[in-house]
């Protein structure tokens, strides 16, 4: 029997990738209701068990072209990362930091490279379908939370406080729907919506997908994913139609408007400016210009800042809570963009910014052709706006999302197109 070619052996693989990544996605969620928790940790266990699935399968297959491709646009989403970490070990060691926040600060990172690698083993083994696969698994996981809180609180309050989060916008959440606010799960199935409502632009139906991502995205509904999708879009269809030759001029006015846009939200923020212009303008931040308020005293709008090394404000807020000692914080910062400039310095956070803008899309662009750069600018917009309001850059299922997403999409419109192998 050729396993390559035998469909008991694809469906068996595909059966296990589906219910590992279930776990890991149930991991995620980190649910405290009636059922049983798995540890975080889990989701990285999984990974680990793709990888070593897509190994298995290379040594099977060998298939050099699709490896080739892989490599190439893994070593990309990977370059910007690797990069945050050796800025951090150089913090480290200027600072002279404790050897266990420098190795929770690398593990972090290494966790990132892992979900990388996770997605390419994916895709080896399953190409396009790996994006339904992860979907449905994201999807599982939501669902046994969603059937749990049913048979807890019943079906009438469920479906009554689901109605009432829906036609209000998000503007009434009720106690089981606040339970249903799986933010990572949340975002990630935005990066699901967002794909498939931008293949349905290029003329590719994918209705059960569309359906289930934005069913399962709705439970959880968050104002800002949705204006992050939207904006996402837009962006995206701007770019599709320019002239190839004002492609680089459009996305340098785009990071151009996200650095400027960054610095001046940092500068409100350090200024203590941001609560009252929300309140001015009505918008409710749910409290975060208050938590804000306190982590401006940890960072200078200066060249001659270093910063702290990677996931200092878990640290320090981490510290408190285990030891007592310290200073108190109320709560992790909600936002990347001041998260990264804290913990990464002046100059730092203008390589984390560049690296996970520009970069990304360019070299997208460069080695694979504008079409296929395409989608990989929509999942920098869409992370850049819930890195307003959220710690996402460190999320498991909107990063893995991401990453799926980004790599079938670049390897459908790449432009010398290769054929999946399974």
């Amino acid at each position: 029997m050729d396993i390559r070619k035998s469909e008991i052996v694809k469906k068996c693989m595909a059966a296990a990738f589906f219910l590992i990544m279930t776990a890991a996605f149930y991991a995620t969620a980190e649910y405290r209701g009636g059922l049983p928790a798995l540890p975080v940790s889990a989701r990285y266990a999984a990974d680990v068990l793709v990888i070593g699935m897509g190994v298995l399968w290379i040594l099977v297959t060998a298939d050099f072209q699709r490896i080739r491709f892989l490599y190439s646009i893994s070593m990309i989403m990977m370059v910007p990362i690797i990069g945050i970490g050796l800025i951090s070990m150089v913090i480290w060691l200027v600072r002279c930091q404790e050897t266990s926040f420098v190795i929770r600060g690398t593990i972090n990172v290494v966790c990132l490279l892992l979900n990388i690698l996770c997605a390419a083993a994916g895709y080896y083994m399953f190409g396009k379908k790996t994006v339904s696969y992860m979907l449905y698994a994201s999807c599982a996981a939501v669902l046994v939370i969603l059937i749990d809180l049913i048979r807890i609180h019943g079906a009438g309050s469920f479906l009554s406080e689901y109605i009432a989060l829906i036609t209000t916008f998000a503007d009434t959440t009720g106690p089981i729907m606040r339970k249903m606010e799986l933010h990572d799960l949340t975002q990630g199935l935005g990066v699901f919506v967002m794909y498939y409502l931008y293949c349905a632009k290029n003329r590719q139906w994918h209705a059960a997908e569309f359906i289930c991502a934005a069913f399962f995205f709705s439970t959880g509904l968050k104002r800002i994913d949705v204006l992050a999708i939207l904006a996402a879009l837009m962006v995206g269809i701007l770019y599709d139609a320019v002239p190839e030759r004002t492609k680089t001029v459009f996305l340098a006015a785009i990071v151009s408007g996200m650095f400027l846009f960054s610095y001046l939200y940092l500068y409100l923020i350090k200024k203590g400016w941001y609560q009252p212009l929300m309140d001015y303008f009505g918008i409710d931040t749910m409290s975060r210009g208050y938590l804000y308020d306190f982590f401006k005293d940890y960072y200078e709008m200066s060249p001659g800042f270093l910063g702290y090394g990677i996931r200092y404000i878990f640290k320090i807020r981490n510290d408190y809570k285990t030891t007592g000692l310290g200073t108190y914080v109320p709560g992790m910062a909600h936002n990347d963009v001041m998260t990264h400039f804290i913990e990464l310095g002046f100059w730092g956070f203008i390589y984390w910014l560049w690296g996970n803008t520009w970069y990304k899309v360019s070299a997208v662009r460069k080695k694979f052709g504008s079409r296929a750069s395409l989608f990989m600018l929509l999942t920098v917009i869409y992370t850049f706006i819930t890195y307003l309001t959220d710690n996402t850059f460190f999320y498991y299922s909107i990063n893995i999302a991401a990453h799926i997403t980004v790599i079938a999409y670049a390897d459908e419109h790449r432009l010398v197109r290769k054929e999946d192998g399974l």
